[in-house]
């Protein structure tokens, strides 16, 4: 029997046009809808496709920063459920006999960092209060970066990074909450708790076990 996500949209992207990721990214998307019966299945693609179970939404070609934006902003104007799972070609579930309907008890759940911050957003469910907030977020600079440690790690702020550290307490002010760790734990792992079974994962480096069990189960 599938699972009864009926009140969750499925998502991807593939913001550039590389079509052996858009390959895959079908492939993840067709695994998880064998699985789980969602709202409806949408991938943002650069490039066109055709499949009768995802819905094709066109978007211009991204780099990096202009997606780290365009996520936050754009995206959720074509979110039509009570929650969005955002998936991958390196973050899915992988234990679908795993999941809990503690998931859906927040407004944003995802692998926690390895500061203990709840943010990863490669693998991850927001609700609809959430996708609504952070539209009203100030859109950053596509020339802001992202410094930790006094090291500029990339050009752009990470759109999960930008909602679940430079503006969570704003957010927080607005309602929205986030997965306790342990909750989050058993949703996602990425840099920290990979020896624990999760609902699912994501890295396809961080979590190179659990990304090699979730392509052996997609095939």
């Amino acid at each position: 029997m599938k699972l009864d996500l009926s009140n969750v949209t499925l998502w991807s992207c593939v913001f550039t046009k590389d079509d052996a990721l858009l390959v895959k990214t079908l492939k993840v998307l067709r695994y998880c809808l064998r699985h789980a019966e969602f709202k409806e299945a949408i991938l943002f693609s650069a490039t066109e496709f055709w499949d009768p179970f995802v819905k094709d939404i066109r978007i211009p070609e991204l780099d990096l920063t202009r997606f780290n934006v365009y996520v936050n902003t754009s995206f959720p104007l074509h979110m039509n459920g009570d929650f969005a799972m955002s998936v991958h070609e390196d973050g899915f579930p992988i234990r679908w006999d795993l999941w809990s309907p503690e998931f859906l008890a927040h407004d944003y759940i995802g692998a926690p960092w390895p500061d203990g911050v709840v943010g990863n957003g490669g693998f991850s469910i927001e609700s609809r209060k959430m996708l609504e907030e952070k539209r009203k977020l100030p859109h950053p600079s596509i020339n802001t970066e992202w410094i930790e440690n006094d090291v500029v790690v990339s050009k752009s702020i990470p759109a999960d990074a930008y909602l679940c550290r430079t503006h969570r307490d704003k957010l927080e002010r607005a309602g929205c909450t986030w997965a306790p760790v342990e909750t989050a734990a058993r949703f996602s792992t990425e840099q920290t708790h990979k020896e624990r079974a999760s609902f699912g994962f994501h890295g396809r480096i961080a979590a190179k076990e659990k990304y090699d069990i979730g392509w052996n189960l997609i095939g």
